[in-house]
């Protein structure tokens, strides 16, 4: 024990000492060195394998977060598309109501419309009856139709929708107003 306490009085003692401990933790590192590259500190692992397990976990990591990314832009996608169906939806109900509205409309319009064809066919049978009582639109001194008939001294009777009857140098005939030529038939409503 004296030895030991003679160097750490002296300073070559003190320099003894510190090459010492120096070559104990070099030699301390160096054991650690040779035995961390085949089994880390107490895992049972190489530090290689922790590092490929590590390098694993990373990509599973990288997966992870690709996957996560995927799924938010899904349901972002989704949000705006439950978005424009609501919106549709909205107007579909608005449109409903207002094809209930207008189906409530339907009875007065149909009925506007009868009395509507109604007076157009009573105001056509009263100009019908104009026409049959004036001499300038009632006589032709002939008639042909369309189909190359030719009446003479023509005399309009009656007058409907759908013909004329009249009097003529051989009888009476009745011709379909489509079987007129346009400038006549457009006379007669």
């Amino acid at each position: 024990m004296s030895v030991f306490l003679n160097m750490t009085t002296n300073s070559r003692g003190m320099l003894v000492i510190g090459v010492l401990v120096g070559a104990f933790v070099l030699a301390g590192f160096s054991a650690l060195y040779s035995t961390g590259s085949e089994k880390a500190m107490g895992s049972g692992k190489s530090i290689e394998g922790q590092l490929r397990d590590q390098e694993n976990e990373i990509a599973l990591n990288r997966d992870t977060i690709t996957e996560r990314t995927k799924q938010l832009e899904e349901a972002t996608r989704r949000r705006a598309l439950s978005a424009e169906a609501d919106a549709a939806a909205m107007t579909v109900q608005e449109n409903r109501k207002r094809i209930n509205e207008l189906e409530k409309l339907i009875p007065a319009l149909q009925q506007s419309i009868a009395m509507g064809e109604k007076n157009a066919e009573a105001e056509k049978e009263r100009y019908r009856k104009q026409l049959l009582g004036n001499p300038s639109t009632n006589v032709f001194a002939e008639l042909r139709t369309d189909s190359g008939k030719v009446y003479r001294e023509v005399h309009l009777t009656s007058i409907d929708a759908t013909s004329i009857t009249f009097s003529h140098r051989d009888g009476s005939s009745r011709v379909l107003l489509k079987d007129l030529p346009a400038e006549i038939r457009n006379r007669f409503p």
